[in-house]
């Protein structure tokens, strides 16, 4: 099964996943600030997630504020 390249996800005016990848290429890890839908509320919302490389990838979990 094939996942969806999301290189290009904008939220807002940011490229969300291009950001979190210059944060584990220059940090190793980080925090990334930005507008998403909650999923609750529909309403647009400012989310938090940090993200931290692991071998060849990396992983990130989020939280609204």
């Amino acid at each position: 099964m094939m996942g969806k390249n999301l290189i290009e996800l904008k939220a807002g005016d940011k490229f969300v996943v291009k950001e979190m990848i210059a944060i584990i290429k220059s940090k190793g890890s980080g925090w990334i600030d930005y507008q998403w839908p909650n999923p609750l509320t529909k309403v647009l919302e400012t989310k938090s997630t940090y993200v931290e490389k692991v071998d060849d990838y990396f992983v990130g979990c989020g939280i609204y504020k």
